[in-house]
């Protein structure tokens, strides 16, 4: 697979939602209310509305 091709991966279990600026990604289940998380010293990040998985 050429190196310019990016595979999408859905997670089931956590949100992972990417952080603005940032590699961290929301650790909350998927659906959750609320700010995105993550728990591991990123912080939270407000939601975004329509956001999904693909975003």
């Amino acid at each position: 697979m050429p190196e310019t091709e990016r595979e999408r991966v859905t997670i089931t279990v956590l949100c992972w939602i990417r952080k603005p600026g940032s590699e961290a990604r929301c650790c909350l289940p998927p659906g959750h209310h609320g700010d995105h998380h993550h728990w591991y010293g990123a912080g939270h990040w407000p939601r975004r509305a329509g956001e999904t998985q693909a975003s």
